[in-house]
């Protein structure tokens, strides 16, 4: 899913994917140690606003998978369960099912 969503990412027009892509902020985190204040910068992005825009973009919506699934590899009379995305392992499965 993540090779396809950088595609659609890549055929858009610059304008749209300043809108899409969010902009990183600059967090900072003051820590007291031995007396002394120690600064610390770091780029974040909300995880809900990331959430929120990938949902509510209409073009994304053909490639998200709203439930779970379970794929198995048959070979030599045998079924092996396989896990390759987040959709297909047993959490997502036993809340949804």
């Amino acid at each position: 899913m993540v090779f396809r969503y950088v595609l659609i990412f890549y055929t858009r027009s610059t304008e749209s994917l300043r809108v899409i892509v969010l902009q990183f902020r600059t967090g900072r985190v003051v820590v007291r140690f031995k007396n002394e204040d120690h600064t610390f910068e770091f780029p974040y992005r909300s995880p809900l606003e990331w959430l929120t825009n990938i949902i509510t973009d209409r073009s994304l919506a053909p490639e998200i998978s709203w439930y779970p699934v379970q794929k198995y590899l048959c070979k030599g009379g045998r079924a092996i369960c396989m896990y390759d995305e987040p959709v297909t392992g047993k959490m997502w499965w036993e809340v949804q099912v």
